[in-house]
């Protein structure tokens, strides 16, 4: 009975990762804030904050366009990351970057520092990607018009 719940165990751990393609999964972890963000096939960004990062439990999940594939794939080729793994840092100070890389065959994992300057700036991309979902949201949210705008002045 015993090796009949081992062979389950294995196989539902075996088959969480069902994605093939190449894969990116950038976490961000600081005193106070976490941040998960994951790029699949080079277009496909999902993003996770607060508890749901730390959960690895995507809030939001949305599609590149082709000038931020671009982009993406640009900052990725230039950290060179997957020719040369980055060394285990020592210092890393009150956060970090945990970074997962998939491709064709290769798994890479490293951390690094949050000073890292191609980390943050693939970082900083991704965080853009991601907010920019909002500006339709917030162009379709009604203005204030004059008489409001003078109305709240007036009960101050």
């Amino acid at each position: 009975m015993n090796i009949f719940f081992s062979l389950c165990g294995i196989f539902l751990v075996g088959c969480a990762n069902t994605h093939n393609g190449s894969s990116l999964k950038l976490e961000m972890i600081a005193p106070q804030q976490a941040v998960l963000l994951t790029v699949l096939d080079n277009e496909t960004l999902s993003y996770a904050g607060g508890l749901n990062a730390v959960n690895g439990v995507n809030t939001w999940q949305g599609e590149m366009n082709s000038s931020q594939r671009a982009r993406y794939e640009s900052l990725l080729v230039a950290t060179r990351w997957m020719k040369n793994i980055p060394a285990k840092s020592a210092n890393l100070g009150s956060g970090k970057y945990k970074i997962r890389i998939q491709e064709e065959g290769a798994n890479v994992v490293f951390t690094l520092p949050l000073t890292d300057v191609n980390a943050t700036n693939l970082y900083d991309f991704l965080q853009e990607v991601a907010t920019t979902r909002l500006e339709s949201h917030l162009k379709t949210l009604p203005k204030p018009n004059a008489d409001v705008i003078i109305d709240r002045n007036k009960k101050e």
